[in-house]
């Protein structure tokens, strides 16, 4: 556990090495961190789609049916 957190030092001060001044690395931080949140988001959205979070008739994302349609079709693929 030690050693894995020993790395985990070493890879970001590794990383913060390249930046010439703190503003630089700083805005890296920013950008992973939209980065990371469009992924939640988009994993999210899969979900909603896959379970039908939303309810009613809203519309997938990504294959613009209905979640109804999409929950009977999952439906029928799990039962």
């Amino acid at each position: 556990m030690n050693y894995m957190i020993f790395m985990l030092k070493n890879s970001y001060s590794n990383s913060f090495s390249y930046s010439r001044d703190w503003m630089h690395s700083s805005i890296k931080i920013m950008l992973f961190l939209s980065f990371l949140r469009k992924e939640v988001m988009g994993i999210l959205m899969v979900m909603q789609d896959y379970f039908g979070l939303l309810g009613g008739k809203t519309y997938s994302k990504y294959t613009a049916k209905p979640h109804s349609v999409l929950r009977r079709k999952l439906n029928r693929r799990f039962s």
